[in-house]
């Protein structure tokens, strides 16, 4: 019988020769014991080698609305239920998120992020805004933008790619035993 750590290598191995694991290697492999974790952390740095390379590439944000998240996330610093200290703004001016996406690509970076606090995005006028600025970042700029605006619905996820988004992240907690 196969040890985890020889399937570890094995599964390695296999991707490295341009193969794929199946849903059930993937299962086995999210549950590896902490033991054997650094062992499935070296493979994997070693398909990442394979396939990326060394390179890196940045990406840079701007926090594009702060503070006064109606939501509780105790690690987050612009929750408004918590005196934090951290400013509160609405929606930044276009031209200053454009000037962020300029210096951004100006410094290296290949992506430039658009965050903004609260748990969604539900002022219409504002999501419109989103959506042009990020059309002239596309064009003026010509960077790769992305975003992190909470809960967005489908629709919102489509306009945001016809816009230009290439990848969208959420930061909302997620966590099951707070979002039952």
């Amino acid at each position: 019988m196969e040890s985890a750590c020889q399937e570890i290598i094995r599964l390695a191995e296999r991707v490295m020769d341009g193969g794929q694991i199946t849903p059930e290697e993937a299962g086995r492999l999210i549950r590896t014991k902490d033991e054997d974790t650094m062992l499935l952390l070296a493979m994997a740095d070693k398909i990442r080698q394979k396939f990326g390379g060394s390179s890196v590439d940045f990406c840079a944000i701007i926090n594009a609305r702060s503070g006064h998240c109606q939501e509780d996330c105790k690690f987050c610093a612009q929750s408004g239920w918590y005196r934090t200290g951290a400013k509160v703004y609405r929606l930044l001016p276009e031209e200053q998120i454009i000037e962020a996406a300029k210096k951004a690509k100006a410094a290296g970076a290949v992506r430039f992020s658009i965050v903004t606090s609260g748990r969604n995005q539900d002022n219409p006028n504002e999501f419109e805004e989103i959506i042009a600025i990020v059309k002239r970042i596309r064009k003026e700029v010509g960077i790769e933008v992305c975003c992190s605006l909470g809960l967005i619905s489908s629709a919102q996820a489509l306009r945001l790619k016809e816009a230009g988004i290439t990848r969208i992240h959420c930061n909302i907690e997620t966590s099951p035993s707070y979002f039952p």
